[in-house]
């Protein structure tokens, strides 16, 4: 699998440029570190400053992380995609955030990919506590 991996870089414009610069036709997949537009940050949060779906190539499949909840981008009507954007998510989870969160391990084949559920990481769950209603707090935001 021919790749292009592009680190995570502020300038959105960086991206777009090593986007527009570097893919080639045996290029077959982007794996990047970036924000994209109606991701899901977590906690009911949808992604509203970065990339757009449309400024990535339409028939390359991409693979990004950032956001720590595994999911694909939804497809924009104007744009559609051959391949969905995923993030990949992180391995286990992090914050009391992500608790109850599923986690996922993605798993490459060519020409395809597979996501299997995570049952080796730890889960976190918020409780009630001492009979309560609702959950005690158990981060400081």
């Amino acid at each position: 699998l021919n790749a292009l991996w592009i680190p995570y870089r502020r300038d959105q414009e960086e991206v777009k440029q090593a986007m527009a610069t570097m893919i080639t036709d045996d290029v077959g997949a982007i794996f990047c570190h970036v924000d994209v537009l109606g991701a899901d940050m977590g906690g009911g949060f949808l992604c509203e400053r970065g990339l757009s779906a449309s400024d990535f190539p339409e028939h390359l499949p991409v693979f990004t992380g950032h956001y720590h909840k595994p999911h694909a981008v939804p497809a924009q009507r104007k744009h559609p995609r051959t391949h969905p954007i995923r993030y990949v998510g992180s391995q286990y989870q992090t914050t009391m955030r992500e608790a109850e969160e599923k986690k996922v391990m993605v798993v490459l084949r060519s020409p395809g990919h597979a996501s299997l559920p995570h049952v080796l990481a730890p889960d976190s769950a918020q409780i009630a506590a001492n009979g309560a209603d609702e959950p005690e707090p158990t981060e400081k935001s």
